[in-house]
């Protein structure tokens, strides 16, 4: 195992948990990453939190509704039921382009849940042959990922995100 995949085994924090600190600081590297365009030397440390679900859940979550506190507006941003108007396309092309170098600074190993955050943005648009591929480059990273087989299922299914359905 990668060794910031190791260094995310000690992590516990709660899926509604948002001001765990540990939270807070992965918030914070996304959230400064993002509006830099780029990564810095410190940023690789995402790729650690990004193997606690709760904190991947939470970075994923605020691409497209940081403003999510609550439930059920929570767990509805997996859904894809959200405002429309807060999708920015620029901001993926950026998060994608972070993903890309965080996978380009980690090791193999440590890839599933980034290539899963790039999938979630395609599934999250429509894009369900391009997040279909990413279920299948995350399941050679880590097989049995249990969020790559979920999302094939959700593909197979032909469930789209709930804002598609009402365009």
């Amino acid at each position: 195992m990668g060794a910031l995949r190791d260094s995310a085994v000690g992590i516990d924090v709660g899926d509604l948990e948002f001001d765990h600190a540990e939270m807070v600081k992965a918030r914070r590297l996304w959230a400064d990453a993002l509006n830099r365009g780029s990564l810095q030397e410190g940023d690789v440390e995402l790729v650690k939190y990004l193997h606690v679900d709760a904190i991947r859940d939470r970075l994923a979550a605020d691409l497209f509704n940081p403003w999510a506190w609550e439930e059920p507006e929570y767990s509805n941003v997996f859904l894809g039921d959200f405002d429309q108007a807060l999708i920015d396309i620029k901001r993926l092309r950026v998060a994608t382009e972070l993903c890309i170098g965080l996978i380009n600074s980690s090791d193999h190993d440590e890839h599933a849940p980034i290539i899963m955050l790039m999938t979630f943005m395609q599934w999250m648009l429509g894009q369900n042959d391009l997040a279909w591929q990413g279920t299948m480059l995350a399941l050679a990273a880590q097989p049995g990922y249990s969020l790559a087989q979920m999302m094939q299922m959700l593909i197979m299914r032909g469930i789209r995100p709930r804002w598609m359905s009402r365009s």
